[in-house]
C-alpha cells in the first residue's frame, strides 16, 4: 500500500532509446534487402512496460495485483538496502536460498539467526522480513559499507555498496574496466569523463570516442544534406522553423533562463536537494580524466 514512489530519474528515456536503436538497425537491414525505407514509431510507455512484465504475468496467471515492495523481492528474503556507518552510506544485499542465508549468518558472525525458527526456510523469512530487516539493519549500522560488501561477497552473498557520484567516478572496478573516457566538450574547460550509453566491450575494435564531443548541430549539414539529400533551400527552412539549429532551445529566453539557475548552491543544500557540496570536486574530476587518459588508465597495455 501507500502512494507510488518517485523513481528520481527519467527512466523511460533510456528504455525507449535502446529498442529505438534496434528498430533503426532492423530498418537498415530491411532497406539493404529490399531497397525500401520505412518510418519507425516508438512509445516510451510501451518501452517502459517491458520492465514490469513480471507483474503483468502475475496478474494474468493469478489475478493478483502486486503491492509495493520498495527494495524487497518476491523471490528473496532478506533483500534490501541498509544504512551503514557514515553520514549517507548504504549497503544492498540479497540472500534468497538457504545456502545464501546461512552464508550471510556466518559472515556477519550471527550464526544464531540460522537457528531462529522465524527464519527456518525461505517462506518463513518472507513472513518475518520486518524482523530480518531489524537484525540486519542493526549489524549494518556498525559497518563500513565497502568492507561489509567485500565480506559478504567473499562469503557468496549478493551485496553491493551504494555509490554516490564521487564514489562512482573514483570506483576501482569502473577504472579497471575503463568505463569513463576523457572527452573535450565545446565551451567547457578541460576534458570531462563521459560514459557509454551502451557499455559493451568489443574484441575487435575500441568503441571509445575518437575526438571531442560535437557541438549542437555540428553535423546537421553532413547528415541532412550529404547523407539524406535535403536541398539547401529545405535545410534553410528547417533551420528557420527551429526544427534543427546550432543553439540549444531553452524553455525561456536566455536572460530569464539564466536567472533560474542563479540560486546559490548553499540554498539547494538547505532545501535538502543535495546532501553536501564538495569544494574540491574539480580535483576529483581532474583525477579521473588524468587517470583515464590514453596510455595511463589501469588495465591498459
Amino acid at each position: 500500500g501507500g502512494p507510488p514512489d518517485h523513481h528520481g530519474n527519467t527512466l523511460p528515456h533510456p528504455l525507449g532509446g535502446l529498442p529505438g536503436a534496434d528498430g533503426v538497425l532492423a530498418a537498415l537491414h530491411h532497406r539493404r534487402r529490399t531497397g525500401e525505407g520505412q518510418y519507425i514509431r516508438m512509445s516510451l510507455q510501451e518501452a517502459s512496460i517491458q520492465i514490469v512484465g513480471e507483474a503483468l504475468m502475475e496478474y494474468q496467471l493469478t489475478g493478483r495485483l502486486p503491492e509495493l515492495r520498495a527494495n524487497r523481492s518476491a523471490s528473496a528474503a532478506p533483500q534490501g538496502v541498509y544504512r551503514c556507518r557514515g553520514a549517507d552510506d548504504w549497503l544492498y544485499l540479497s540472500a534468497g536460498s538457504d545456502e545464501e542465508w546461512e552464508a550471510l549468518c556466518n559472515a556477519t558472525g550471527h550464526t544464531e539467526w540460522a537457528r531462529d525458527e522465524r527464519f527456518a526456510d525461505a517462506l518463513a523469512r518472507h513472513r518475518n522480513h520486518d524482523a530480518l530487516d531489524g537484525l540486519i539493519g542493526e549489524w549494518c549500522a556498525g559497518q563500513d559499507k565497502t568492507a561489509a560488501m567485500d565480506l559478504l561477497q567473499r562469503a557468496g552473498v549478493m551485496a553491493a555498496a551504494v555509490l554516490n557520484p564521487r564514489e562512482a567516478l573514483l570506483n576501482e572496478q569502473l577504472a579497471v574496466r575503463e568505463f569513463f573516457t576523457p572527452v573535450e566538450i565545446p565551451g567547457v574547460e578541460g576534458p570531462r569523463p563521459v560514459w557509454p550509453y551502451v557499455p559493451a566491450k568489443f574484441s575487435r575494435f575500441d568503441a571509445k570516442p575518437r575526438g571531442p564531443a560535437p557541438a549542437v548541430g555540428q553535423h546537421n549539414r553532413e547528415v541532412f544534406h550529404d547523407l539524406l539529400g535535403v536541398s539547401d533551400e529545405e535545410l534553410a527552412q528547417l533551420e528557420e522553423e527551429g526544427v534543427i539549429g546550432t543553439e540549444p532551445v531553452l524553455p525561456l529566453p536566455p536572460d530569464q533562463f539564466g536567472e533560474t539557475l542563479a540560486q546559490p548552491l548553499e540554498q539547494y543544500r538547505e532545501q535538502g536537494a543535495v546532501l553536501a557540496i564538495e569544494g574540491d570536486y574539480r580535483d576529483r574530476v581532474r583525477e579521473v580524466t588524468q587517470r583515464d587518459a590514453p596510455g595511463d588508465a589501469p588495465g591498459r597495455s
